[in-house]
């Protein structure tokens, strides 16, 4: 058989083997129903985490008032109110926003304005600015008293929200690493991959297959994360189309990359335990690591400088800036240069260690 030929029928083949790899993913489902705390269980313990943890899931109590020392300070302490006092209006902004504290208070001039970011916070801000009318701790109360809410993209919902494009990208981390390693040991004892290589589609049905049965498992993730953090209260309103595009073009393009890394490794394993064992310990070290599951900048400064660099941690910082409106797709894209570079390594080493995989399972 010709090389032409074998190119036509891997082609030709390549999609009822991928249809076959999604089909494999909802007959695990089925048979199987433990395989969902995987795909579904896992990362909605980490949506929890991000509400009541991470992005101040609690009841703010506190109030803040701008500028320090103002007679807003001990009018609203009068009251029994918990009072931060803040030096820069930008760290008030910050605090509010995240849902650190309730309202804030600015007492400039005459006149009060009381802030919030949250509508579940509007009441306190009433409340706030009910007791300051009162005059409290001055001999006149303020020339006039105002309650405005502040757009911000960083309340704790909309936190939330962006944060699901870490907790995909985590998946696409662990399914890469189980495809490229404990799913082709996996198929190796059982000879399914000796089945695979040996059909007329060959390598191509077999990179078929396994990239419809993780990108269905990816689906059925990203399905669960979002319902998940829906439920919890994320805000996905002010998320743009050109985020959501550009995640699902970049942390495909890194996952291949991880997924073509990993392939040697596979070569060197013959039990499926240790395989398993291999994937989850890459794994859980890499989450954390390059910044996936906990913000880049809170890691020690070599680290969080070398995360940036990781495919993944691009791809999701990118998505999360064109999620956010801070940038373009076409700029996200551009700025997802370590993904492109990653996955050009990666196929060097990958490529060839597929090819002798394919090879080695038609030996045997």
């Amino acid at each position: 058989m010709s090389r032409r030929v074998r190119r036509l029928l891997g082609i030709s083949s390549a999609l009822p083997a991928f249809v076959a790899g999604a089909s494999l993913l909802a007959y695990q489902v089925r048979r199987t129903p433990e395989v969902l705390a995987w795909y579904v269980v896992i990362p909605l313990v980490f949506v929890a985490l991000a509400k009541f943890v991470f992005f101040g899931g609690g009841d703010a109590v506190s109030v803040g008032v701008y500028p320090p020392g103002s007679w807003a300070s001990e009018a609203l302490s009068e009251r029994g109110f918990e009072v931060v006092e803040y030096e820069s209006l930008e760290a008030l902004e910050k605090d509010l926003s995240r849902g650190s504290v309730a309202a804030g208070v600015l007492a400039l001039g005459d006149g009060v304005r009381v802030v919030y970011a949250s509508s579940r916070y509007e009441g306190v801000a009433w409340g706030v600015a009910a007791s300051l009318t009162g005059g409290w701790g001055r001999s006149e109360g303020p020339a006039s008293v105002e309650v405005l809410p502040v757009e911000s993209f960083e309340t704790p919902e909309r936190e939330i929200a962006l944060y699901t494009v870490n907790l995909v990208g985590m998946q696409a981390l662990y399914l890469a690493l189980y495809s490229g390693i404990a799913t082709l040991v996996s198929m190796k004892r059982d000879g399914s991959l000796k089945l695979l290589a040996s059909s007329p589609g060959g390598g191509v049905a077999l990179a078929s297959f396994l990239a419809g049965y993780s990108l269905a498992a990816m689906a059925l993730s990203a399905v669960a994360i979002v319902a998940g953090a829906s439920a919890l209260g994320a805000d996905f309103s002010g998320l743009r189309v050109e985020g959501v595009t550009a995640a699902l073009i970049l942390i495909p393009l890194s996952a291949v990359s991880v997924f073509l890394a990993s392939i040697p490794v596979s070569l060197a394993i013959r039990t499926e335990e240790a395989a398993a064992a291999i994937s989850g310990v890459i794994g859980f070290i890499a989450i954390f690591a390059a910044g996936i599951v906990v913000p880049r900048e809170s890691l020690p400064w070599p680290l969080s400088e070398a995360a940036a660099y990781f495919p993944l941690t691009a791809a999701i910082e990118a998505s999360r800036e064109a999620l956010a409106g801070d940038a373009s797709l076409m700029e996200a894209a551009a700025e997802a240069a370590p993904v492109y570079i990653a996955l050009a390594l990666a196929a060097l080493i990958g490529v060839r260690g597929y090819r002798m995989l394919v090879s080695r399972a038609l030996e045997e």
